[in-house]
């Protein structure tokens, strides 16, 4: 034996990693030979311009309503909480939070710095952990300069001037704080 597979050795190795439930390894090997998911060729496939407006996890990430409604869910906590959780984290920043943050649009207490409650919400856990990821995005420093770095700097100066992280240390280190459900 020249220690190449006949056609017969390669059905039984594929018909045997399906039966071992490693299916990934019949996925990946076909895909790495050019098939897709529908086993037809890549090449042979004409590639398709999607409109990606039109593709639900699009419209549920644009939607206020719907985040409003996740919020909701997530605070039931246990299975749906998880499930919810596991769909957020799979559709694109919720550009009005996003937006909210990154304006800092939040009202001016007397010492100057931004009301961050209002920002930053502390009566959930899930509201919490989402604002923090958002405003994670906003502090990395990415190597290349481009504009979108430079309103980055500019909003962590920002972020730090106007007491942000003086609230995430509250947060932090604050039991009374945080009121998580």
């Amino acid at each position: 034996m020249d220690g190449c597979l006949d056609v017969n050795g390669f059905l039984e190795f594929y018909r045997d990693s399906v039966k071992d439930k490693k299916e990934d390894t019949v996925w990946g090997n076909l895909y790495q030979h050019g098939y897709r998911n529908d086993l037809k060729k890549l090449n042979e496939v004409e590639s398709v311009a999607v409109d990606i407006t039109t593709l639900p996890r699009y419209i549920l990430s644009k939607n206020p309503k719907s985040f409003a409604l996740f919020f909701k869910i997530l605070d039931l906590g246990e299975f749906a909480a998880e499930q919810t959780w596991n769909l957020i984290t799979r559709l694109s920043t919720n550009e009005e939070i996003y937006q909210n943050i990154l304006g800092m649009k939040a009202e001016t207490l007397p010492n100057n710095n931004l009301d961050w409650s209002k920002l930053i919400e502390t009566k959930s856990v899930y509201r919490l952990l989402y604002c923090l990821q958002i405003i994670e995005s906003l502090l990395e420093n990415e190597e290349k300069r481009s504009e979108d770095q430079e309103k980055k700097r500019i909003w962590r100066n920002d972020f730090v001037k106007k007491g942000g992280f003086q609230y995430l240390l509250e947060i932090l280190t604050n039991k009374e704080k945080v009121k998580l459900r």
